[in-house]
């Protein structure tokens, strides 16, 4: 029968929002949804246990571009960058507050870093933000993978990773962080995971559009097609709906492994399906 994996894939989940819709209580309705993140521990990460090779270049390459938005998915915290490729440096440095406003750091310094076999580059750039001086290192894994190490002296608090380059998501102060989460779900591609093999699904598409700070997915095998509409709520949590379901009560946990993911969830927990971000 064609279509079988997206048939029964949506069959069963709304079968269990159904079910999980029926037992909501009233106390429900304010829950937050929390993030997940799987990224390895920031101590670990430096302690050298893979052992680094002193690389200690004059300057970032010129092929590496680091502008763009990253994201924490711990403190949902957002970060954008302005990079000269030229320069090999940092022109601008954006990060969210609690609100997800903007504020612009102040850079004080900035150089490469040496770096380990397993990296491209590192570049440590020292700003000032809320009168509180940070110290930021970028860098850039040998499998694409960019991200940003934050510091207050020695101690390492954050890690923020990639999401979408300054040419697919422009900063816009104006704009909170939500929204530019919204836009860079909207351009990435997306695939659904075979709940079987964990592996992205050759037949299944996924599409995106954006409406301000909702990601609409789009997916479709054959004459099968279903929409989920997902909203970027203030707090960079994210709920979505589907037919019958309106309320919005399908919950979106954002985790990194391999790379990004989206955990589509019933409101009693179970999963209904997972997006994987196509590289």
């Amino acid at each position: 029968m064609k279509n079988k994996f997206l048939s029964m894939l949506f069959a069963a989940s709304l079968l269990m929002l159904a079910v999980a819709c029926g037992k909501k209580q009233d106390s429900q309705t304010g829950e937050s949804t929390a993030t997940e993140n799987a990224v390895p521990d920031t101590e670990s990460a430096f302690e050298g246990e893979t052992g680094g090779d002193d690389r200690q270049p004059e300057k970032v390459p010129s092929s590496i571009n680091f502008s763009g938005l990253y994201y924490d998915l711990n403190t949902a915290t957002g970060y954008y960058i302005y990079w000269d490729t030229q320069k090999g440096e940092a022109t601008s440095v954006y990060v969210s507050d609690a609100k997800g406003n903007w504020q612009k750091a102040a850079i004080r310094s900035q150089k490469p870093s040496a770096f380990f076999e397993y990296q491209e580059a590192e570049q440590t750039v020292e700003v000032t933000l809320q009168n509180q001086p940070v110290k930021l290192i970028i860098h850039k894994e040998n499998d694409g993978a960019k991200n940003i190490d934050r510091f207050v002296g020695d101690v390492p608090q954050q890690v923020a990773v990639f999401l979408a380059d300054a040419s697919v998501v422009p900063i816009t102060e104006s704009q909170p962080l939500s929204q530019h989460l919204a836009e860079a779900f909207a351009g990435m591609k997306w695939q659904i995971r075979d709940p079987k093999t964990f592996q992205g699904s050759a037949t299944t598409k996924v599409s995106t559009a954006q409406q301000g700070n909702r990601v609409i997915f789009t997916l479709t095998e054959g004459g099968t097609k279903a929409v989920f509409t997902c909203e970027v709520q203030k707090d960079n949590s994210i709920r979505c709906a589907t037919e019958g379901f309106e309320d919005f009560s399908i919950k979106v946990k954002m985790v990194y492994g391999s790379g990004l993911e989206l955990h589509f969830d019933a409101p009693t927990g179970e999963e209904i399906m997972t997006l994987m971000h196509q590289k």
